[in-house]
């Protein structure tokens, strides 16, 4: 799925050299490009903007103010002095520059302002495969026109338009050249036209198709050719990683408008401003220190209602590189998420999907980008649920407890102490090891460690096999991990592709040993708890608005899965849709028998916000690598407006392969730091009820060697 209303904001701010308060020095070399589009000579009055141009005075004081040098910020906007207007040739010929001379250390911020609409994509186009609606999103530069049909075919365009491939393909070429984009979009589309009611100042950054003139019937035919297509070409192909890195800030979701208003709300001599810009560019203005793009983004939220009390749109974060510093400036990685309370609690987004456990301490914060040591106190998780922690005031690091009248919706909560996560039952059968046994020493020592040994994981050792989640049962000098059941039965053929094993060369040392046999732990304690939480929320109300369809696919064509049993070779296709009225932010992950871990959705820096009435699909094409039982995990979580993506990629983790233990600690290297759900454990040992918004449905897979 791509987010279509990315390509809507391009700023490149191009040489921000500079010497702000709290801006560290050397900076990266900073080149620059703002747009905005206000006036629109061959639209209707009620079409005509007044905030964009006041966007790029403001954006572009800023960015000097913080050491940008004029010269390197190319300004297309009508309205401002010294700028040139923004036609389509002048955008396209500015980001075209800026692509051609990218190379690394660059690091370039786009922000484009104006409206944004929607057009048919033409039978038969080049690009039709990327667009799975059957749209292309387009931005409207100053000499859009209306829709122009094609002579002597049904198809057509808007004239003048930017459509979203002709803006992805340059970005993408600037971040191929190693520079980072910082890409900011303050317009978009909707459906229908919403208008705000009781605010007459508020205008709205969407022209429909309908006022472009488009046909209705053009509109029908493309996403008709489009859904005809998803049932007989495969998945897009994943785009290849680029040396540079990019951030990517959306003012709105695809079906909202995205609004402007006169702002500040409430102060005489106030003026028009996109509603995202003013707020982005205001929270930048007061920063008095580093902060990373995922702090920014937390604090434009926040502020975001507060300055009209406007919500009819929720601004989205994507990109490769968020908890890297804004503007290139070093930011501590916190892990911190929007406080929400009432008169009687509160409460933080999050729940054991993002490592927050029952027993967490979490300092609370005026704002995203407050100092730690600015806490108003703290509060403890009392339960966690999938994806939601309540909270309550707690004694902490020498403040007393807070009370809830000192505490607002807004603030923020960051973690200071992690809580418990859950237990992972191992069971040991050393009956096969070759005497003496080179793993009774090291798995003795892990036994009477702390927590059961195992640095990043809670691990509760059984005396035998029963009850245990999973087994290390030894034959000669191999060491298997397998789950308890088939720790009863005879080795399968082709074991090493249906179990994880390490072998202990001659030379291997016990503390060699032990680190091994703890990094396969760690990541079966990852691998096991997911499936835990995937049971506890089961049934609720985002798995029945979630449709997941599972097909086979072949040269003949594609059929319904029947049966559970795949071969190496098969591809299976699975067809994501949101059925129900509320958007839906869903990853989904492939959880193979050698307790690997694969995203499958969303793919690198998309967003996995599944609008209503949005799907994609993904294709799995299995190979003989592991067999087994194997396992694909879909979660989904109601998006509330105004909330954040619920990010759960960083829970991948790669297979197990066989490995050898020579001398030291092997093949250990930095695998401990990614300590996933293995960090923390829960002293219940069990996920608590979940919320009716978090559910997670899980497929079955059993794949054999041909």
């Amino acid at each position: 799925m791509s987010f279509k209303c990315w390509l809507f904001g391009v700023a490149a701010v191009g040489a921000l050299a500079g010497s702000g308060a709290g801006w560290a020095a050397p900076l990266p070399n900073y080149r620059a490009l703002l747009v905005g589009v206000s006036a629109y000579p061959n639209f209707s009055e009620k079409l005509q903007l007044q905030g964009p141009k006041n966007d790029v005075r403001s954006m572009r004081e800023l960015l000097v103010s913080r050491g940008v040098p004029v010269q390197n910020i190319k300004t297309l906007a009508d309205g401002v002095e010294g700028a040139e207007l923004p036609t389509r040739a002048a955008v396209l010929s500015a980001l075209e520059q800026l692509a051609k001379t990218a190379k690394p250390n660059d690091y370039i911020v786009i922000h484009l302002g104006g409206h944004g609409s929607q057009q048919p994509v033409p039978e038969n186009h080049p690009q039709a495969a990327a667009e799975s609606d059957g749209l292309f999103e387009i931005f409207l530069p100053r000499d859009a026109k209306g829709w122009s049909n094609q002579v002597g075919g049904s198809d057509g365009e808007v004239q003048n338009a930017i459509l979203d491939f002709e803006v992805r393909a340059l970005v993408d070429r600037m971040t191929v050249a190693g520079a980072f984009v910082w890409a900011i979009f303050d317009t978009c589309h909707s459906a229908t036209m919403v208008r705000s009611a009781g605010n007459s100042e508020v205008r709205l950054r969407q022209v429909t198709p309908d006022e472009l003139g488009i046909p209705r019937g053009a509109i029908d035919k493309a996403e008709m050719r489009a859904s005809n297509r998803a049932k007989t070409t495969a998945a897009p192909a994943s785009r290849s990683p680029s040396p540079g890195q990019a951030v990517y800030f959306y003012a709105a979701q695809t079906h909202e408008p995205t609004p402007e208003a006169n702002l500040p709300y409430g102060v005489p001599g106030r003026i028009p401003h996109g509603l995202f810009s003013f707020s982005l560019i205001q929270t930048l203005a007061s920063a008095n220190g580093p902060m990373s793009y995922e702090q920014l983004g937390q604090q434009v939220l926040t502020r975001y209602a507060a300055n009209t009390g406007e919500r009819s749109a929720t601004p989205l974060f994507t990109g490769t590189a968020l908890k890297s510093g804004v503007l290139g400036q070093q930011a501590m990685p916190y892990r911190q998420w929007i406080l929400k309370r009432d008169q009687q609690s509160m409460a933080i987004p999050v729940g054991v999907l993002a490592e927050v456990y029952d027993g967490s301490i979490v300092a609370i914060l005026p704002s995203a980008v407050a100092k730690s040591e600015e806490s108003l106190g703290y509060a403890k998780v009392v339960r966690a649920t999938a994806t939601a922690a309540e909270l309550e005031p707690v004694a902490y690091d020498g403040q007393p407890a807070v009370g809830l009248g000192r505490l607002a919706e807004g603030r923020v909560a960051r973690m200071v102490q992690p809580g418990v996560q859950f237990a992972l039952n191992v069971g040991v059968d050393l009956n096969g090891c070759a005497k003496p046994c080179v793993f009774d020493s090291p798995i003795a020592t892990l036994q009477n460690g702390r927590n059961g040994g195992v640095d990043g994981a809670q691990v509760k050792w059984q005396a035998s096999g029963n009850g245990a989640d999973v087994v290390l049962k030894a034959q000669g000098r191999r060491l298997w991990l397998m789950s308890a059941g088939a720790a009863q039965t005879a080795l399968p053929v082709s074991a090493e592709k249906h179990f994880a094993y390490l072998d202990a060369a001659n030379s291997a040392t016990a503390a060699g040993i032990q680190a091994e046999v703890a990094r396969y732990l760690q990541h079966a304690s990852k691998a096991t708890n997911l499936l835990r939480i995937a049971t506890s929320v089961a049934g609720n109300s985002a798995t029945a608005a979630l449709q997941i369809d599972l097909t086979k696919v072949t040269s003949a064509g594609e059929t319904r899965l029947e049966g559970q049993t795949i071969q190496p070779g098969d591809k299976i296709r699975v067809t994501l849709r949101n059925t129900g009225r509320k958007a839906l932010d869903v990853t989904a992950f492939y959880l193979n028998s050698k307790f690997g871990v694969d995203v499958m959705f969303p793919n690198g820096d998309e967003s996995n916000r599944l609008e209503y009435g949005a799907s994609t699909s993904i294709d799995i094409v299995f190979d003989d690598s592991t067999l087994g039982l194997e396992r694909l995990a879909v979660v989904a979580v109601q998006a509330e407006r105004l909330s954040e993506l619920t990010r759960l990629s960083f829970l991948a983790q790669d297979k197990l392969e066989g490995s050898s233990v020579t001398r030291g600690a092997g093949g250990l290297g930095d695998l401990f730091t990614d300590a996933g759900f293995a960090t923390h454990v829960n002293r219940g040992g069990k996920v608590q009820a979940p919320p009716s918004s978090t559910g997670m449905q899980v497929f079955t897979f059993s794949v054999h060697a041909k």
